[in-house]
């Protein structure tokens, strides 16, 4: 691991100190943060103040934080096959509030995730179907 992908932390985040902390980078988001390898990348998002990936229930049950891991290594906790199925897992889909990283990860949101949110953006105008 290098020194660009972790750092050691004492910041106040929940991770205990020594616990290595690796760079999050969302397509299209202004901001990246850092996330340690215990806390789930959606919960350090929020506690860095960035607004970069959906928040729904945190559970792992609603889908609405779903993403795609475009490069980097990771492990998932439980996430519902209902919003993830197996082949999606294969394929690198994963439910934010249930994604560690293993070292920095570059993240796109999913794609019904993104078409929903610029429908929102626009008013409601957009068609779902993009």
């Amino acid at each position: 691991m290098s020194l660009a992908d972790a750092e050691l932390t004492t910041d106040g985040s929940g991770a205990p100190a020594g616990t290595p902390r690796h760079r999050i980078n969302v397509e299209g988001a202004a901001a990246s943060f850092t996330c340690a390898e215990d806390v789930a990348v959606l919960i350090a998002m929020e506690r860095a103040g960035v607004r970069a990936i959906p928040v729904g229930c945190r559970g792992g049950g609603c889908g609405f934080c779903r993403v795609r891991v475009l490069s980097g290594r990771y492990v998932t906790g439980r996430m519902s096959r209902e919003h993830v199925a197996e082949a999606d897992e294969r394929a690198g889909y994963a439910l934010a509030c249930r994604l560690y990283p293993r070292g920095a990860l570059e993240l796109a949101l999913a794609t019904e995730v993104a078409a929903a949110r610029r429908v929102l953006r626009a008013g409601g105008r957009e068609s779902m179907q993009d």
